[in-house]
């Protein structure tokens, strides 16, 4: 069943079968003197919702407390924010409502972008399959708010080339290595070089002996991605 679908029956069940809603929803338009005489009136959609905001404004004013008055309605019934513009474009055109295509709340794409959050505000109503049904149009949304990013594909082998590909950034970062001279009866300094780090990070995570040649072939391949990586950044 479709997400609107069941919306369909949330609405009509409330309207049909709980008095107070009904009320509710004539108090606020007696209240507010609605709907709003407007032009075109079967025209009136989401589309141009911010049109209709501007005419509720020029006409009645204090279009913010309106809306106020509209989420304690939703608040007050349990049916998630998501219904705002549904309720607002029924109140204020007198049409017959235009239901929302969702269970939950999307954050809206000017927000995503400028706090490069997406949120998605859920509603009692709903499910998991909803989420899932609704995951392309997150995926459209991601590519909007962070059209930089590409997929990374995260596996057990990218987890554990990464911690040494981590190791050996720190320890070829820092060559220099301490040693006691006998004969001199003083330490001495000297840098290492890849091969000893290489040998370095094998003791560390306890490669076998016979994992070592694999190892450094493999080590190899991180050092050159890495250094491919850091030209890329320049």
């Amino acid at each position: 069943m479709s997400q609107k679908y069941r919306n369909f029956y949330i609405y009509y069940d409330l309207l049909c079968n709980n008095e107070n809603f009904s009320i509710r929803l004539e108090s606020l338009k007696n209240k507010w003197r609605l709907p709003l005489e407007l032009k075109y009136e079967a025209s009136w959609n989401f589309d141009n919702i911010h049109e209709l905001w501007n005419e509720f404004e020029k006409s009645r004013g204090q279009v913010a407390e309106f809306m106020k008055e509209v989420n304690e309605l939703i608040k007050e019934f349990d049916l998630g924010v998501h219904w705002a513009g549904s309720l607002f474009l029924h109140l204020i055109t007198g049409n017959r409502i235009i239901l929302p295509d969702f269970t939950f709340q999307v954050s809206s794409l000017e927000s995503s972008k400028k706090e490069k959050v997406i949120t998605v505000e859920l509603s009692p109503y709903t499910t998991l399959e909803d989420i899932k049904d609704s995951w392309a149009t997150f995926e459209k949304v991601k590519k909007l708010v962070w059209p930089k990013i590409r997929p990374k594909k995260i596996t057990k082998k990218t987890v554990d080339n990464l911690i040494i590909e981590q190791m050996d950034y720190f320890k070829t970062n820092d060559r220099t290595r301490k040693s006691y001279d006998p004969d001199a009866d003083k330490d001495i300094f000297y840098q290492v070089k890849d091969d000893e780090i290489a040998e370095e990070i094998q003791d560390d995570i306890s490669i076998s002996k016979k994992g070592r040649l694999n190892f450094i072939k493999n080590l190899r391949k991180i050092r050159s991605r890495r250094k491919k990586k850091n030209l890329n950044n320049l």
